[in-house]
């Protein structure tokens, strides 16, 4: 009746906006009282999943879920969990009915609906098992929990959950369901790291064929498991981001991200560093997206930089901060000493006049994501901000508006604009940055008036492009240069 505005007695646009609201704090407080019988009805649990397991079958294929599937799926991972097993005795006859429901994948109207359930399945095994105080409730349950995870990635259950579950248009209105996936997540993560590294091998070699058909001008397409699986995570903190999502759902997310720090798990710590490690521009471009994404509170911005600052400078078996400032510098001096030396700032450019440096398309997305996280580390993290900002050797400054200065790709200016706008929250930098901007001539005009800078560069090129990165960023950095009383 809300999509027809037409019908009689629903009101005007206010009215029919309120009971829209109405009815989503109805949906949202049912499900949490469903939920909240799961929590609490392990004695029954046989019972309420022979009811769920025909709805989560009769799930149409490569469709996300819809209210009630979603409710369906939450109930099952949650009766199924090593939270709710542990308060009955039956855990073993519960398990064992799964095993059989998730063994016959041909009744499932979409694998991948079933590749969740096992890899939920899976999960519940696992951590039972290496539970001390429940370990014997479930030995009587005969299966090879390696297999059962091999057949939910085999069945793209990230894939499904990633865009099935998260991608619901009801997902986001519900903490549990947050926390369902959450939870599920990062017990993969902790109870699998073998898995995920087998995972991550197989597409890293997967990646390296693509780019060898590429060179010979033929196609291929990868599954990009492991990507999928990073991508989970980033999507699901990512919900904090939408304007869309209820505060509940906000202050949710942020106090599940502290898990993502040295008060947290010792096996998401583990996992985060390893975004360290040289990766395929594929992985190292999830990886880095996925950090920013759990990068909440200031705890976990203080880790993330610990992290990359213990990366040293000329070893090649990791990547840090120092690896990113030495890539920032070289192509600052890249473009300053290009052949024609002359600055081609903020003008148009002809096929002959056209730089000959240029920054390849993978190191651009490994660059700009870079820029990100060093950007959402510094929001959260003054001390790490004062780091960036004072470490001579990096020289964050120049470099960066040494770039910005260049004909580079606009998403790159827009990003290193954002970052010195993060730096210049701090007051003590405040002056510098101001300093450095006039130095480098961003905002400035000709001696017959005529603009020049960034000023023209949204004329000649942004608005050609569509493109408003650069401005965007400026005005991120005049805003935080702005809120100083002394300024």
């Amino acid at each position: 009746m809300l999509s027809q505005p037409h019908v009689n007695g629903l009101g005007g646009p206010k009215h029919q906006n309120l009971l829209r609201n109405v009815i989503e704090e109805i949906r949202e407080n049912a499900a949490e009282a469903l939920y909240s019988l799961c929590e609490w009805g392990a004695e029954h649990a046989n019972e309420f999943l022979m009811d769920v397991y025909p709805i989560l079958k009769g799930v149409p294929l490569a469709e996300k879920f819809s209210a009630h599937h979603l409710s369906a799926w939450i109930c099952l991972v949650k009766l199924t969990s090593q939270n709710v097993l542990s308060q009955t005795n039956t855990a073993a006859v519960v398990l064992a009915n799964f095993v059989k429901e998730i063994r016959n994948e041909t009744v499932w109207s979409d694998q991948s609906v079933c590749g969740t359930a096992q890899l939920a399945c899976a999960i519940s095994l696992r951590s039972l098992a290496v539970s001390p105080a429940d370990h014997l409730n479930i030995t009587n349950v005969e299966v090879d929990v390696d297999k059962v995870v091999d057949r939910a990635v085999r069945n793209m259950a990230m894939l499904f959950i990633r865009h099935g579950v998260i991608g619901s248009d009801y997902f986001k209105q519900c903490c549990t369901h947050i926390r369902v996936v959450d939870s599920l997540l990062k017990q993969l993560i902790a109870l699998f790291p073998a898995k995920l590294m087998e995972i991550e091998r197989n597409s890293e070699d997967e990646l390296t064929w693509v780019d060898e058909m590429s060179e010979k001008g033929q196609q291929a397409t990868p599954a990009l498991l492991y990507e999928t699986f990073l991508r989970c995570v980033s999507d699901l903190y990512q919900i904090a981001d939408d304007p869309k999502s209820s505060e509940a759902v906000k202050l949710c997310i942020v106090e599940l991200s502290v898990a993502f720090s040295t008060s947290g798990s010792m096996e998401l710590c583990r996992f985060a560093e390893r975004a360290r490690l040289p990766h395929h521009v594929v992985h190292a471009v999830a990886y880095l997206d996925l950090l920013c994404a759990v990068c909440r509170t200031r705890q976990v911005a203080s880790f993330l930089f610990d992290v990359f600052a213990r990366a040293p400078a000329h070893d090649d078996g990791s990547v840090g901060w120092d690896h990113v400032m030495t890539a920032l510098r070289s192509y600052e001096r890249l473009f300053r000493e290009r052949p024609g030396g002359t600055s081609v700032f903020g003008h148009s450019l002809t096929a002959q006049q056209l730089p000959k440096a240029v920054i390849p398309p993978k190191e651009l997305i490994g660059l700009i994501t870079w820029i990100n996280l060093c950007r959402t580390v510094v929001d959260l993290d003054d001390d790490a901000a004062e780091v960036f900002i004072e470490e001579r050797q990096w020289a964050v400054l120049d470099a960066a508006l040494g770039v910005v200065s260049a004909p580079v790709p606009l998403p790159l200016k827009g990003a290193l604009l954002r970052l010195i706008a993060a730096l210049a929250k701090r007051e003590l930098s405040a002056h510098r940055i101001w300093t450095a901007l006039n130095a480098h001539q961003l905002c400035t005009f000709a001696e017959n008036g005529a603009l020049l800078g960034l000023q023209k560069e949204l004329e000649e090129r942004e608005c050609t492009e569509e493109m408003f990165d650069t401005s965007l960023g400026l005005v991120h950095v005049l805003r935080s240069l702005l809120s100083h009383s002394h300024m």
